[in-house]
């Protein structure tokens, strides 16, 4: 017996499924493979697995947590560049971590910036 004579044919989904109509509309109990029927039918991809394993594996540093160290870093990069180097110190950060210039600039966002530009002193302070 193959895996094909397992399938069941059209018109035996037909009839399951006018089954399965009446007894929605009489009120019936609904069995628990009726149910899963139902719910595969309803939200098919509301089950299914993602497509693509995460990008991130478990346990590595959140994006949030890689932002801030990216931040840390540029604000760094700015005392030693000085006044006129904070495309200087994306480029460098860009290159130190392999990504995109533009992806740095919009890590590096101005609401978390402001935020460790308050916490820098006491960031510096538990690195040393």
């Amino acid at each position: 017996m193959s895996g094909w004579d397992l399938l069941p044919s059209t018109e035996d989904e037909e009839r399951y499924q006018a089954e399965l109509s009446a007894k929605l509309l009489s009120g019936g109990e609904l069995s628990e493979l009726d149910r899963r029927y139902l719910a595969d039918r309803i939200a098919p991809k509301a089950k299914a697995q993602p497509k693509k394993p995460a990008h991130r594996p478990k346990g590595s540093i959140t994006t949030y947590g890689r932002n801030l160290h990216l931040c840390v870093e540029y604000l760094d990069l700015l005392e030693q560049f000085g006044a006129g180097g904070s495309d200087a110190a994306y480029k460098a950060l860009a290159a130190n971590y392999g990504i995109k210039e533009s992806t740095i600039r919009k890590s590096v966002g101005t609401e978390l910036l402001h935020h460790v530009k308050i916490l820098h002193p006491f960031i510096l302070r538990e690195k040393k």
